[in-house]
């Protein structure tokens, strides 16, 4: 066991790889950049080995639109040649697409790592008894001194919302039932949603729900539509049904793992020893693995001023002559 929360067990690797045709390389070029201002980066073909991940510490998969997050990778892992497992995220070749992506997700990646600057986080959740106690819960057993705030869909409206997440924090988690085209939350946040969000992007979104990274009938999942929109650099989404009380479990591993400052990124938290393979075998990774779990600059200051209150709490004095322009007009 770690003997100091800020030195977990971590391996002493450092390389980001991305794998996919030359064509959809060339899109994410304003990523690929980003990381090579950080780190080295190992670029790989449509085909690669296992044992070109050896010394990977995450790798993204960019590959053809018509295959799912679930047939396109085997978990949120590939293992290695040399056993590691390493962090796999999936992004289909959407064309343009992923432009628009590859931009959001640069600005992420060339976000500072200090430690002050990990955070805030928000916490999203549907209308339902047994989501808003896992939500108590979960943010019960995250790290003190956390920047956390409540946007649960009892405090904030849809359109609130959408908002909001335009501050650029640096991760969303969310409760409660979900689906192909999106999250039952808020009246439904679905992907039509997630494309009217304009602004920075998420560090990363973790849907603690069912079926979020399933394919529907038409299109792409909720989780690949929210990472092309450029609502988060990486997504974290199951591709069929889970259960409540195992999406409560990881909630708590992740915030648990959290304790440790030195975890930055998606992949780094995924990695955790906390987090059982168990718990993330419906799972899948969108976007880029190694997506920080750090704010914009401003994301604090902007999370500050999102109105949500909690039920009963005070409410702000809103000047009578400010309701209508006029005194006297609604």
């Amino acid at each position: 066991m770690p003997t100091s929360l800020s030195m977990p067990p971590r391996r002493d690797v450092t390389t980001w790889a991305i794998a996919g045709r030359a064509e959809a390389l060339a899109r994410l070029e304003p990523l690929i950049s980003a990381h090579r201002g950080r780190r080295p980066v190992r670029v790989l073909g449509p085909q690669f080995a296992s044992s070109d991940l050896n010394g990977a510490a995450a790798v993204l998969v960019v590959g053809d639109v018509h295959i799912s997050p679930r047939r396109a990778l085997p978990g949120v892992f590939l293992r290695a040649g040399n056993g590691d497992r390493v962090p796999a995220g999936w992004l289909p070749d959407v064309g343009k697409r992923l432009e628009v992506y590859a931009l959001s997700a640069a600005e992420v990646q060339r976000r500072g790592a200090k430690d002050s600057n990990r955070g805030p986080f928000v916490f999203l959740n549907e209308r339902d008894d047994r989501a808003m106690a896992a939500v108590d819960q979960v943010v019960a057993k995250m790290p003190s001194g956390e920047r956390v705030f409540r946007w649960t869909s009892e405090r904030i409206s849809r359109p609130d919302l959408i908002d909001a997440l335009q501050g650029g924090q640096g991760a969303a988690f969310y409760f409660g039932r979900g689906n192909a085209r999106g999250l039952a939350g808020y009246g439904g946040f679905y992907k039509s949603d997630a494309r009217s969000v304009r602004g920075h992007a998420l560090g990363s979104l973790l849907c603690l729900t069912c079926s979020v990274s399933s394919r529907p009938r038409h299109g792409l999942s909720f989780c690949e539509e929210a990472v092309l929109s450029g609502v988060c650099a990486g997504a974290l989404g199951a591709t069929g049904l889970t259960l409540h009380q195992d999406n409560l479990r990881l909630g708590l591993a992740l915030a648990r793992a959290l304790r440790f400052k030195t975890i930055t990124t998606l992949s780094e938290l995924l990695l955790s020893q906390y987090i059982s393979a168990t718990t993330l075998r419906y799972y899948r990774i969108v976007g880029d693995p190694m997506a920080q779990l750090v704010g914009h600059p401003a994301s604090l200051e902007r999370a500050k001023h999102v109105f949500a209150p909690a039920s009963g709490s005070d409410l702000p004095v809103i000047p009578f002559a400010t309701w209508g322009g006029e005194e006297g007009h609604f």
